[in-house]
């Protein structure tokens, strides 16, 4: 039976979903290939950026925000979709939001946008550092953004084994708690054996 190619213009409803696998897949797709899957991209990036637009109405005329017009966050939110877009590790950089973004106020957007560079969350606002769910997304793909975290996540199983799903050396940065627990650090090693040498 022939394996099943998946065409992301049907496959993916959401812009999330087809970036988390241009990541994956954009390294295997030929030159001449890429401009039909990034113009894909590039349309479902669009309405990403108008639901989002559409969520964040209001967030600011809040007093406490810096004062951001809807011209600013649409740039801004435009600057990181192509980024994501063009899956340019240089350019994606530039494009993480700083810590004082209004963006970062958007649970959707932290979690797409994390979900695809989990390395971002060292820019993320400290809540986001403390989100169980940011931080699942974040270490999916990186497992290396473990360290952001607070300790109580670095001490978390499910975030801890999901982290180390990536790379085991990544159990560096687990808290002492996590590896002096003789049933965390079985499943560790269940991943890989060599996560032994982190327990305490």
């Amino acid at each position: 039976m022939a394996q099943r190619v998946c065409d992301p213009g049907k496959d993916f409803e959401s812009f999330s979903e087809w970036s988390f696998w241009w990541r994956a897949a954009s390294a295997g797709i030929p030159k001449e290939e890429r401009a039909s899957y990034e113009g894909i991209g590039l349309q479902k990036g669009q309405l990403w950026i108008q639901g989002l637009l559409e969520e964040m109405e209001g967030f600011t005329t809040r007093s406490w925000l810096p004062e951001t017009s809807k011209t600013e966050l649409e740039s801004d939110l435009q600057r990181v979709m192509e980024a994501m877009v063009a899956h340019d590790d240089a350019q994606s950089q530039l494009a993480v939001p700083d810590e004082g973004s209004p963006l970062w106020l958007n649970r959707r957007f932290a979690l797409d946008f994390l979900t695809v560079y989990g390395d971002a969350l060292a820019h993320a606002p400290e809540e986001m550092k403390a989100d169980r769910e940011i931080v699942c997304a974040a270490v999916g793909l990186y497992g290396y953004s473990l360290r952001f975290a607070i300790d109580e996540l670095r001490s978390d199983k499910e975030v801890v084994l999901k982290a180390a799903s990536t790379n085991f050396t990544v159990l560096e940065h687990a808290t002492r708690e996590f590896c002096e627990s003789k049933e965390c650090m079985l499943e560790a090693v269940k991943l890989h054996g060599l996560s032994l040498e982190y327990a305490s």
